[in-house]
């Protein structure tokens, strides 16, 4: 089931859950959901986001509501597993999961980790709704994606999708698809009044987020942290948050840190280029990164970063200065 089919098929359920890696997707598709579905000046009263901390007598206010001029009504659950956690639901809750009230519909969306089917939520969702896999886009389903992204529904030729799609690097893991949409949308905006050409895509896309983050690397390295700061200064002005820039350095290290066994073994910026399957620019820099680290020490900041990402989504210290504490902390680790 693609993208678009997803959104069928939610029409048609009014108890629903999207599971699966690609978590933005997820979130995309509930706005898409909304705008499709309700109108735009009644969203304040028939689109309902709730987080994974609430009570269930918020889920339950929600759910008993009709809807206010609008055919549908959606309430989002956006951390289901949270929700569930520790919670002993009442049977009235389940009892409003089996008889929804009509128009509205119930969309539970997995965040941090995939709810455990052995709950009485899980069994009471594939019971009486829809459990909908949302796995990373397939390359048809990503041009579809990005020719939705376009507000003008310009003519944009089939390779010129194809060279972004290759630049990018989305369906070799080497981008996030929200890396993608807001390239993407960048692009168009710039070019708005007329299609999108190789030549557009050549010029907006001169790869600063991964120059950006071989600019932290080679400051890691040098234990340099004016030009650390420098760099994650410039990936905030590229409007990337620090969730991911963590994200984005992750990818990077276990991106060495293949390089580094690829190497170790005997291959070529090539062959290591072709393994990876990505672009020659990341690959050169690799090959030239790889040499400042022992695989004990990548697999440390690995770790490391885990444990960061960990403490961004738990910990209640602002965000950039819980980053630049914790890469201190791995820079003198070294």
């Amino acid at each position: 089931m693609n993208y678009l089919q997803i959104e069928e098929e939610i029409a048609k359920n009014q108890l629903v859950l999207l599971s699966g890696e690609e978590k933005f997707l997820m979130e995309e598709i509930a706005t898409t959901f909304a705008k499709r579905w309700v109108p735009q000046n009644l969203v304040d009263f028939n689109v309902v986001y709730i987080k994974g901390e609430a009570t269930e007598d918020k889920v339950l206010d929600a759910l008993v509501t009709l809807p206010l001029m609008s055919p549908r009504k959606l309430v989002v659950i956006q951390d289901i597993e949270e929700f569930t956690n520790g919670k002993n639901l009442s049977k009235e809750f389940f009892n409003n999961l089996e008889k929804i009230q009509e128009g509205t519909v119930l969309l539970c969306l997995e965040s941090k980790k995939a709810l455990d089917k052995r709950t009485k939520v899980y069994k009471s969702i594939q019971k009486h709704g829809k459990v909908i896999p949302c796995k990373p886009l397939q390359a048809r389903e990503l041009l579809q994606f990005l020719q939705k992204q376009d507000p003008e529904k310009r003519e944009i030729a089939y390779g010129v999708f194809q060279y972004f799609i290759d630049l990018m690097g989305y369906l070799q893991n080497n981008a996030s698809l929200l890396e993608v949409k807001l390239e993407w949308e960048k692009i168009l905006q710039a070019c708005s009044g007329r299609p999108v050409e190789k030549a557009d895509i050549d010029y907006f896309i001169s790869y600063e987020k991964e120059k950006s983050i071989f600019a932290l690397t080679d400051a890691f390295v040098a234990k340099n942290v004016k030009k650390t700061f420098e760099a994650i200064k410039s990936l905030k002005d590229q409007n990337i948050d620090s969730y991911q820039i963590v994200g984005l350095l992750n990818r990077q290290v276990e991106n060495l840190y293949r390089a580094k066994i690829l190497l170790d073994q005997g291959y070529q910026e090539q062959a290591i280029r072709q393994r990876m399957g990505v672009h020659p620019f990341v690959a050169k820099k690799l090959c030239q990164e790889v040499g400042h680290f022992s695989l004990k020490e990548l697999k440390n900041m690995l770790d490391a970063l885990i444990n960061l990402d960990q403490d961004l989504k738990s910990l209640s210290i602002p965000d950039q200065y819980l980053v630049e504490v914790k890469i201190l902390e791995m820079m003198s680790q070294k």
